[in-house]
């Protein structure tokens, strides 16, 4: 059988940092760390709401582009291409 040491008789584990040391050290990160995640979570909103607007700028564009070609067809804009245009 194995002679394994009693855990009362192991020594206690010194540390040259006091409890509220490492404990005030444990709450800075934390709160570091929840700051970079607030931050990071609204640079996310915002890159998909730069992203939404991207993608109405790109249909615009192409419904705008489709517009001209109509005219360049007709050698001509008519009202109804100047209300579509406006």
């Amino acid at each position: 059988m194995l002679n394994l040491p009693q855990i009362s008789s192991l020594p206690l584990l010194k540390s040259k940092y006091s409890a509220g040391f490492i404990f005030g050290w444990a709450m800075i990160l934390a709160i570091a760390s929840a700051t970079v995640i607030y931050q990071l979570n609204n640079l996310t909103e915002e890159s998909g709401n730069a992203r939404l607007l991207l993608t109405k700028l790109k249909e615009q564009v192409s419904r705008l582009n489709s517009l001209e070609w109509e005219g360049i067809s007709k050698g001509e804009i008519d009202e109804n291409l100047t209300e579509e245009l406006a």
